[in-house]
C-alpha cells in the first residue's frame, strides 16, 4: 500500500519539476536575443508587443520557437487557431521592425 503513494508522490513531484509556466516578457527577451541578431532593448519591446497583441498561446508559441523548442512548438501548434498561429508567425517581422521606428521617432 506504501509503494503506490510514494510512487504517486514522486510522480506528482516530478512532474511539477519539469512543467513551466506561461513564458513572460523575460523569457521572450532571453530568447530573441540569443536566437536573432537584435539587441537586447528591441527584444524587449518586441517582447512587450507580443505579450501584448498575441494570444497567451500564441505567444507561448512564439517564446518555444525563439528558444528552438521543439517539443513546445509540436504541443501548442494544434491549439492554435489559424488567426493566432500567423500572427505569431509573422510577429518577429513587424513586432522588431515597429521597435525600432518608435525609439527612431522618440
Amino acid at each position: 500500500m506504501r509503494f503506490p503513494r510514494a510512487f504517486a508522490m514522486l510522480a506528482t513531484l516530478a512532474l511539477a519539476a519539469c512543467s513551466r509556466g506561461a513564458p513572460d516578457v523575460g523569457d521572450f527577451t532571453r530568447a530573441c536575443t540569443a536566437s536573432t541578431n537584435l539587441v537586447e532593448a528591441l527584444c524587449r519591446c518586441t517582447a512587450e508587443k507580443a505579450k501584448d497583441e498575441l494570444s497567451a498561446d500564441g505567444f507561448a508559441f512564439l517564446v518555444a520557437t525563439l528558444e528552438g523548442d521543439e517539443n513546445e512548438v509540436a504541443a501548442l501548434r494544434p491549439k492554435l487557431a489559424v488567426t493566432e498561429a500567423t500572427a505569431a508567425g509573422m510577429f518577429m517581422v513587424s513586432g522588431p521592425a515597429r521597435c525600432a521606428r518608435d525609439a527612431v521617432i522618440d
